[in-house]
């Protein structure tokens, strides 16, 4: 009939009211609810990371413990492991009796740190050969963060990096505290490519006074840049490796890429001048006698090689200065 605890009398007896017969008092003893003390609820300490907790304390002669209303029970009050979301506690004696919710403090909700989220990566190309003057910047929404191009090893607190040379780049954001690492898409920056000389050809000028001299510079690019050449240290620049009309002299041979990039530096190429002979002296003898021909004429001179000698406007020439007969 839905007794409540409590002591009842037994009796039994006929219809009539007659013959009554006791039996010992019966006591029934209602279920004692278990009491809820505390409840300390822990978040997720990083993004993406299902550490939280939840701790109930309760006392009771036996209790168990639900954080999800009561759908699922266990007989530890510490529940771990937990991800973001809403949790309803709940504690019952085992065997099911007398559920108590945390009517004051349900639901305890657990919420995760937000990740900070990489909104561009910007990079700068080194400027010249073996020079380290990339620069890599990082933009990224949220607060307190820190920043990282090598995959995590080194942090800083701003998202620009600078000083770097070529190579491929990780950028990566996390919060100062060091959760909730963000990776962003690599980045590639592009050393400079330096030209290679080949060789360099060169022909003297032709003749004293003339500037008929020439330099051919042969090069290449690696990766196919355009070039430009110059012959004077890189004072002056030309696109192309031929260069005509030369005075003899000492030429500076220079290379480098058409944007003005990694000026490579040759030989120096000396082109000479050819060097006039000085004549000395030039003595005649008349003839002895009429229709003899014992006249001559002697050159003397001196040049930088082998000289020769003409007595005739040029049309005839002899490795000797003397001419007789």
């Amino acid at each position: 009939v839905g007794l409540s605890g409590g002591s009842y009398a037994i009796r039994v007896r006929n219809i009539s009211g007659t013959c009554t017969v006791s039996n010992p008092n019966e006591v029934l003893v209602d279920p004692i609810a278990p009491i809820l003390g505390t409840v300390t609820a822990t978040a997720p300490t990083d993004c993406n990371t299902n550490n939280g907790s939840i701790i109930i304390n309760a006392t009771g002669a036996s209790v168990e413990y639900s954080i999800d209303g009561g759908f699922n029970w266990q007989t530890s009050g510490t529940f771990t492991g937990l991800a973001s979301g809403i949790y309803n506690v709940a504690i019952r004696n085992v065997g099911g009796t007398c559920m108590v919710m945390d009517v004051v403090n349900n639901p305890y909700t657990l919420t995760a740190p937000s990740a900070p989220a990489i909104t561009s990566v910007l990079g700068t190309d080194p400027t010249d050969c073996g020079v380290n003057d990339g620069i890599i910047t990082i933009s990224a929404t949220g607060a307190n963060l820190e920043y990282s191009i090598d995959g995590g090893t080194v942090w800083q607190a701003t998202g620009t990096f600078t000083g770097l040379a070529g190579g491929t780049y990780t950028p990566i954001v996390r919060f100062d505290n060091g959760t909730c690492d963000v990776t962003g898409q690599a980045i590639v920056l592009e050393d400079k490519v330096a030209p290679i000389i080949v060789n360099v050809a060169s022909t003297d000028p032709s003749d004293c006074g003339l500037t008929d001299g020439t330099i051919m510079i042969n090069a290449s690019s690696p990766n196919g840049n355009s070039l430009q050449f110059s012959i004077d240290g890189g004072a002056n620049w030309q696109p192309d490796g031929v260069f005509v009309n030369l005075t003899g002299g000492i030429y500076q041979i220079s290379v480098r890429n058409a944007n003005g990039t990694c000026v490579i530096n040759g030989t120096n190429e000396i082109l000479e001048d050819k060097v006039p002979p000085v004549i000395g002296s030039v003595v005649p003898t008349n003839p002895a006698d009429c229709n003899t021909n014992s006249g001559s004429i002697t050159v003397t001179a001196t040049g930088a090689g082998t000289i020769e000698f003409s007595i005739d406007g040029g049309f005839n020439w002899q490795p000797t200065g003397n001419f007789t007969g």
